[in-house]
C-alpha cells in the first residue's frame, strides 16, 4: 500500500494546515478533524495528504483562512520547529511541509512531459505515461556555531 494517499483521512493522529510559510492550530494546538472540516468548508485547499505510515494529513490552503472570531491562529514554521523541537510533532511537521512542496514541484515527468501521480507503492510521484519514479529530494544541512569563551 502507498505511504500517501490523497484521500483525506481522519483516521489519523495529526493534522497539519499550512498557508504560505504559516502553520495553523487551533487554540494553540494542532487541529482536531472536526476543526479541519469545518475549515475546508469555507476554505480551497490547495493540495492535501494523508501520510499513513506516520499517521498525519497535510493541506495546503489557496489562502488564509479568515481569522475574524476564528479559533485559527497562523505560526510560523519556524517557531513551531523552535517550540516543539524536542517533539516528534517537528520531524512531523518537516515531513507533511517537505512533501507538499516535493507535490507542487514533481507535476511533470522531466523525460517524456506525461503527468505525474502519486506512487502505489513508494512515497514517489511516477509518470503516467512512461512510468519513471522521482523520489523526494534529501537535503541534509549541518548548522554549527563556533565559540571560543564568550566569543563567537
Amino acid at each position: 500500500m502507498s505511504m500517501i494517499q490523497a484521500e483525506f483521512n481522519e483516521s489519523v493522529r495529526y493534522f497539519f494546515v499550512f498557508f504560505e510559510n504559516s502553520l495553523y492550530l487551533t487554540e494553540g494546538r494542532l487541529p482536531d478533524c472536526q476543526s479541519v472540516r469545518e475549515l475546508i468548508k469555507n476554505s480551497t485547499v490547495k493540495d492535501s495528504f494523508t501520510d499513513s505510515d506516520y499517521k498525519f494529513t497535510a493541506l495546503e490552503l489557496e489562502s488564509a483562512p479568515s481569522q475574524e472570531g476564528s479559533k485559527w491562529t497562523a505560526v510560523p514554521v519556524r517557531q513551531f520547529f523552535s517550540e516543539n523541537s524536542k517533539s516528534e510533532l517537528c520531524f512531523l511537521c518537516a515531513r507533511a511541509r517537505g512533501l507538499l512542496n516535493f507535490r507542487r514541484d514533481k507535476v511533470y515527468c522531466a523525460k517524456c512531459g506525461g503527468l505525474l501521480q502519486d506512487d502505489r507503492d513508494f512515497t514517489a510521484r511516477s509518470c503516467t505515461k512512461c512510468r519513471k519514479q522521482y523520489f523526494p529530494q534529501l537535503e541534509p544541512a549541518v548548522i554549527v556555531l563556533v565559540n571560543k569563551g564568550p566569543k563567537i
